[in-house]
């Protein structure tokens, strides 16, 4: 009887983690893709933990982008392109002809949103067209763009 009592306590100890498992959703990432690696290489911020348990509260490339409802009443997520790349333009007087000239299909989208923009940490976010986030920055970079499609080497280093 106490063994069975003992397994009980141990099960409800680890909750309902398989139902409740946030961060596998929302915070699945590929940090170790050699579409990723050369940009978190150049990334100046620290990873979040990889706990499956809970969401980060900033995006992280390789991860999965967050969504947003805008203020329109539309989610941020169905507004990224799904057969191209999606810029997220959190400032829009920047200048990103430098990302949307590269011959990969950039989808430049201005937003006004700064509980967004604080969430990606960066001015700038380039969106892979499976909803993860490829890379973050102040300023537009078309070595992110080159890299994101697999065009550009590991070795190489950002042009910014």
């Amino acid at each position: 009887m106490q063994e069975r009592a003992n397994l009980a306590a141990a099960i409800a100890a680890l909750g309902n983690l398989e139902n409740e498992a946030w961060g596998v959703e929302f915070a699945y990432r590929y940090d170790a893709s050699p579409l990723i690696a050369p940009i978190l290489a150049a990334e100046p911020s620290v990873a979040p933990p990889d706990d499956p348990a809970t969401i980060p509260t900033g995006a992280w490339p390789g991860m999965r982008a967050p969504s947003f409802i805008l203020p329109d009443g539309q989610a941020l997520f169905d507004l990224f392109d799904p057969s191209g790349f999606t810029l997220l333009c959190f400032k829009p007087a920047l200048d990103t002809a430098a990302m949307e000239q590269t011959g990969a299909p950039v989808t430049r989208l201005d937003l006004a949103f700064d509980v967004a923009r604080d969430a990606y940490g960066a001015d700038l976010a380039l969106i892979w067209p499976d909803g993860h986030l490829a890379w973050r920055g102040d300023t537009a970079n078309a070595w992110a763009v080159k890299v994101a499609v697999g065009a550009a080497v590991e070795s190489s280093s950002p042009d910014v």
